[in-house]
């Protein structure tokens, strides 16, 4: 049920923005999340609907977008972009290393409508 969690984060975050700017309701709400994580998009959408309920985000819908995740070599300090739970070091092919503290995931943008339509 982490994922409950996560989701609720992000529909207070989506919410707090689309009141600030006037908008009547979210369409969508794009995620971006580091290819790292192991947060499922799966779990995410279908935990979105139950956590947006009645709200102004009721209806809309959750997207994602994973992007690469920094890592640190422990063998050498490098810092290097790459992809999925296990990388190696393009400097030293080490295998010890550890993302980099980023977020794992954040909203990256909001569709909404205004009263206006």
């Amino acid at each position: 049920m982490h994922e409950l969690g996560i989701v609720e984060g992000i529909r207070e975050i989506a919410l707090g923005h689309a009141r600030s700017s006037g908008a009547s309701r979210i369409l969508s709400v794009r995620v971006a999340i580091a290819e790292s994580s192991r947060y499922l998009e799966d779990a995410l959408t279908m935990f979105w609907d139950l956590a947006c309920g009645r709200s102004e985000a009721a209806g809309s819908r959750i997207e994602f977008v994973r992007i690469p995740a920094a890592w640190l070599c422990l063998a050498c300090s490098e810092t290097f972009v790459g992809g999925g739970e296990v990388c190696r070091c393009p400097e030293c092919g080490s295998q010890w290393v550890k993302p980099v503290d980023a977020p794992e995931c954040y909203v990256e943008s909001i569709e909404v409508e205004t009263s206006g339509g």
